[in-house]
């Protein structure tokens, strides 16, 4: 797997080279194809240069240093993020740490996976390395997309770690936006309540951290942080463990989060309606979560939490930069889009809905926004529809003529190679389904 590493400070090269080999990371990221079995870091030291491979190559991964004097890291990611359909690889952040978060969280929403400060590098690269690798099938949705399966599952063990949170928190919360399955707004709900969770169960369940322990100790500290660190010193606690499932299906996620400790009474606590100061430590996170996830369960004991988040139906949040100014056709159920045997002069991106596919009016596929095209062979080779299209549901579909298409690879000729890469896919999947 290779990773760009977009910076030209020598010293932060090596921290990460480094923080690799003691991880002895190769192998961790492996797949079913024997190149993948390892990573190569891909020095970038120029904005063009970065620009140009996270274009071309569309990295499922990439480093940015952030607070590199020399780049304008911030440019970066404006760039990316003016076309999160293309590049939508995961992100992550080094930074000096001094005014660098502030800065990041005013920038255009990202796929960052974690931000890590220069100092906590050589410390908790590997580790993020490593989620990585374990929750791959979600980072690199791109891979996948046209042949997304029923069901996606995590089942993970924590140490009582809370710097590491973060990373699965956005991988989650960073794929089903992607996927059209959350709106922003969603997103960002879910992606609070994973981690307000995650942090009580390592506060109270691993650490054993009572709520007045946590208020005198957030009076005089102002945050709980120092206290999960003077706790995990124990052996005791630090070999303590968490679960934290996820279970991910077309129609919806569920998530489970199982400490070790003694539980809670939880009964008073599942009222929605209750009162709750917004700057409150105590019961804050649960109210969030309870008002954020479509249904919300503990089980007796009180140290396990179910959480069900039901999806937006065939949507997608984002639309290809270059076609932004077409048109976008609504289409009822029933609506015919196109016919077997005629003309091919438009190919269409599916923003939402589901569509059958019919030859000889049998139908012989389903599509969604997740096939990302459709109608492309015969609108390439120039020759009439192999198939008829009927929307079963409401749906939305970008009409994109041959012109528009062919002035949108000319400005944009990263474009053509992206389309390239996805008919590579289908066939290389087709041929994978007919020697299976």
């Amino acid at each position: 797997m290779r990773i760009p590493l977009i910076n030209t400070d020598i010293s932060l090269s090596e921290q990460v080279y480094k923080a690799m080999e003691g991880a002895q990371l190769n192998g961790l990221l492996a797949t079913d194809r024997p190149d993948e079995n390892h990573i190569d870091w891909v020095p970038l030291t120029d904005e063009k240069s970065a620009i140009d491979y996270i274009n071309y190559q569309t990295p499922a991964l990439l480093a940015l240093n952030f607070s590199d004097p020399n780049l304008d890291a911030a440019g970066i990611i404006e760039t990316i993020a003016a076309d999160p359909w293309l590049n939508n690889g995961g992100l992550i952040v080094f930074h000096n740490g001094l005014n660098a978060e502030k800065q990041l969280e005013e920038l255009p929403q990202t796929n960052i996976v974690i931000s890590l400060p220069y100092h906590e590098i050589p410390h908790q690269l590997a580790r993020v390395l490593e989620v990585i690798a374990e929750n791959r099938q979600i980072l690199f949705h791109r891979s996948i997309l046209v042949d997304f399966s029923s069901t996606i599952l995590g089942n993970h063990s924590l140490s009582p770690d809370t710097h590491i949170i973060p990373c699965y928190v956005n991988l989650i919360s960073n794929y089903l936006f992607n996927m059209g399955f959350v709106s922003p707004d969603t997103k960002s709900r879910l992606g609070l309540s994973l981690t307000e969770m995650l942090m009580n169960a390592i506060e109270h369940g691993c650490c054993g951290i009572t709520f007045d322990e946590k208020a005198q100790y957030l009076e005089k500290h102002g945050n709980i942080s120092g206290l999960i660190l003077e706790r995990v010193k124990s052996p005791e606690v630090a070999k303590s463990k968490l679960i934290f499932e996820y279970n991910i299906q077309r129609t919806h996620s569920t998530f489970r989060i199982e400490d070790s400790g003694p539980g809670f009474d939880w009964r008073p606590m599942m009222d929605k309606s209750r009162e709750v100061d917004i700057l409150s430590q105590h019961g804050r996170g649960l109210l969030l979560t309870l008002n954020s996830m479509d249904e919300v369960s503990f089980n007796e004991k009180g140290n396990a939490v179910t959480m069900r988040l039901n999806h937006a139906q065939n949507t997608t949040n984002t639309v290809p930069a270059v076609f932004q100014d077409q048109d976008m056709l609504a289409v009822d159920p029933g609506t015919e889009i196109f016919r077997q045997g005629e003309a091919s002069d438009y190919l269409y991106y599916i923003a939402e809905g589901e569509f059958a596919v019919l030859i000889n009016k049998k139908q012989i596929a389903t599509v969604t926004p997740a096939d990302i095209l459709v109608g492309e062979m015969s609108f390439l080779l120039d020759e009439t529809r192999s198939a008829t299209m009927i929307a079963v549901t409401p749906g939305r579909l970008m009409k994109i003529s041959k012109a528009s298409f062919i002035t949108a690879i000319r400005n944009q000729p990263y474009y053509g190679l992206f389309l390239a890469k996805l008919l590579a896919q289908r066939l290389d999947r087709m041929g994978r389904a007919l020697t299976a």
